[in-house]
């Protein structure tokens, strides 16, 4: 028998949400390995959203959210970090990403312009 076959039959495989699918709470809670209670008290604090009114048709969430819900998981059960702590944590993982495009978008005139003046000063 192949040992190499087997093992990667069993082996575990990464799951990458569609973005373009929504996800029921029931899914959610598969998917992001945490109770329904605890995702409906995440969105009570704000940490992650509905993608539709829950009033008229339910919780569903995409794809961030089960990113986000995966961090807040983590942040809990394996750092011992309360909502307080999840929610600066996030807040400041959201200011990184938009000063990362923020720098990705200037990076180019910012690169030429360092590079004006590296001749204008004799630097190779």
């Amino acid at each position: 028998m192949n040992h190499q076959n087997a093992d990667s039959k069993s082996s575990l495989q990464l799951f990458d949400p569609d973005p373009a699918v929504f996800y029921s709470i029931d899914v959610v809670e598969r998917l992001a390995q945490m109770p329904r209670r605890a995702i409906l008290i995440c969105c009570r604090h704000g940490l992650v959203s509905p993608v539709a009114d829950p009033e008229i048709s339910g919780y569903f969430f995409n794809r961030e959210a089960i990113r986000v819900l995966r961090c807040i998981e983590y942040l809990q059960v394996s750092r011992g970090v309360n909502f307080a702590g999840i929610k600066f944590i996030l807040n400041l993982a959201n200011e990184v990403h938009l000063l990362q495009a923020i720098l990705a978008a200037h990076l180019p005139s910012t690169q030429a312009l360092q590079s004006r003046e590296k001749k204008q000063h004799g630097s190779p």
